[in-house]
This record gives structure tokens, sequence and C-alpha cells, in this order.
């Protein structure tokens, strides 16, 4: 009898070689996600929050000059920014505030839009470059650079504040945020909006990406404990980035409106791009 041959193609379709590739293709990302998941425990667990926190001025350390800010200031909201713009209901006219100003992007076009507007980002030295920037194209913004989680300004000050890009997430230990909002609350009118973005995790708690957040926490937590640093703790959601040593939170729903409630916030409305989540909240818990 002749010996039954083996067929490399599956009842689907596909020939068992591609089928063995996709396979390989998954594992390989999931390995790669787990080993970043590991690297981010073990040095969340090592390295004190102080030395993470001089780096959240990330990405814009070491900017060369103003004249590499030009290009990026002209180029407007992003199209999420613009949506984001539009849910908060487009506010033509009072006072702005960006924080995290960075570059000055979003400052110039909330400028745009008719908004009188004030930026603070926290890195001195990119204040320094983004005002030399402002003032070299006639642009009247003021960029300044307070202390860090400082929101200057007399009560009742401004209309809207746009948190710059992911800046929420570099805010570590939930309640460093909240007295963060609080202090932001502070400076707002009562029907002032608020805009922000930020890093996102899975909602669905048994998804591979919300299991790997889960195990670097008490990694992390442990390692801290055993050198006597347990009072700073690691919570679900947060993560080091894989490029730069900085620390960033990724949020579900749930925890950006806890948040903002106990700062005296509520969510208006939110969405999500490709790469996070955004939220538009009021002063009006």
């Amino acid at each position: 009898m002749a010996p039954t041959e083996i067929s490399s193609t599956s009842a689907t379709g596909q020939p068992l070689a591609v089928r063995l590739l996709s396979l390989a293709q998954r594992g390989a990302g999931l390995l790669n996600r787990l080993s970043e998941t590991l690297i981010s425990a073990l040095f969340m667990g090592l390295i004190d929050d102080e030395e993470f926190q001089k780096w959240d001025v990330y990405p814009h350390q070491g900017s060369s000059g103003p004249d590499d800010l030009l290009n990026g200031m002209a180029e407007g909201f992003q199209p999420w920014e613009k949506q984001v713009f539009e849910a908060a209901g487009s506010p033509k006219s009072g006072k702005a505030l960006v924080i995290g100003a960075g570059g000055g992007r979003e400052a110039v076009a909330l400028s745009r839009e008719g908004l009188d507007v004030d930026g603070i980002e926290y890195c001195s030295e990119l204040a320094e470059y983004t005002q030399s920037a402002l003032e070299q194209e006639s642009i009247d913004i003021s960029v300044t650079s307070p202390d860090r989680f400082e929101v200057p300004g007399e009560k009742g000050t401004y209309d809207a504040v746009f948190i710059g890009r992911y800046y929420f997430s570099y805010i570590h230990d939930r309640n460093e945020r909240i007295e963060f909002l609080e202090s932001l609350r502070e400076v707002l009118r009562d029907d002032a909006v608020v805009m922000f973005s930020y890093f996102d995790r899975p909602e669905d708690p048994s998804s591979n990406l919300a299991r790997l957040f889960r195990v670097q926490t008490p990694i992390a937590n442990f390692l801290r404990k055993i050198r006597g640093k347990g009072a700073q703790h690691v919570e679900v959601g947060d993560h080091l980035d894989p490029n730069t040593p900085v620390f960033h939170h990724h949020f579900i729903r749930s925890e950006i409106e806890s948040e903002l409630k106990g700062a005296g916030f509520s969510a208006t409305e939110h969405g999500f791009f490709t790469y996070g989540g955004w939220t538009v909240a009021s002063p009006k818990s």
C-alpha cells in the first residue's frame, strides 16, 4: 500500500508554511511585549520616581533652537486634536491655556481660532526656545516655565485649557494627577472646558496586553518594597517607555472619570485616536 501523502495546504486553502509563519510572528510579538513588560517592571522597581521625573520633559530635552520649531508651529491641529476641539464646543473667544506647550503648535492653532493664548512648558530650555520662535514670527503668545505641576494664574482666568499631547499620562501617581487637576480647576471659569489626551490600555481585562500590564505592577512594587521604597507605589497601567527612561500611565476610561471627579470635574466627551484616548471635561462635578 502506498504511504499516505500529507497535504501542505490547510482546509482553509492556506499553505502550511504560511500558517506556521503567522503563528511564529504572533509568538514573536508576544515575546517582544513580554520582554518589554519585564524590563519595565524591573526598572520601575529599581529606580526612584525622582530620577524618572527628571525626564518628564521628553521628548523635548535637547531641542537645538528656535529655528527647528517654526515648521512645527505652522502645522496647526492634528486631525484628532481638531476633533477634540470641536467636541469641546469649538470656543472661538476668551482666554486659553496650553499646558505642556512644547514647541507651540497647539498654542498657535488655538490662537488661529480666535483665542487669547498663554502657554506653560515645564522644560525651561524648551520654553525659552519656543518663546524666541514665537517672537521671531511676531505671534502674541507667552510661554513660561513654572515649577513642575504648578499652574499659575488668577482664579477664574481661563475659558479653555488644552493639556499638550499625552502630558497627563506623564504625571506619575493618581494623587499627584488629582492635585494637578485641582490646581488647574482654580484658574478656570465655571463654564470652562478642558481638553487632553492620554495613553490608553485595553478595557477588556482578559486581553493579553491587559494581562501584561498586571504582570509588571507586583514585580515593580515587590522590588520597591525590599528597597524600602514602598511608599512610591506603582499602579496598574504604569509603564516605562521602551526608548526613553520616563514613566507614563495607560488609562482605562473609568480611571479618567474617577480622577476627574476626585478633582471636581466631570467628563463630557470621550474618544480615541491611533495612539491613545482623549477627553473633554468641565469644572462642574
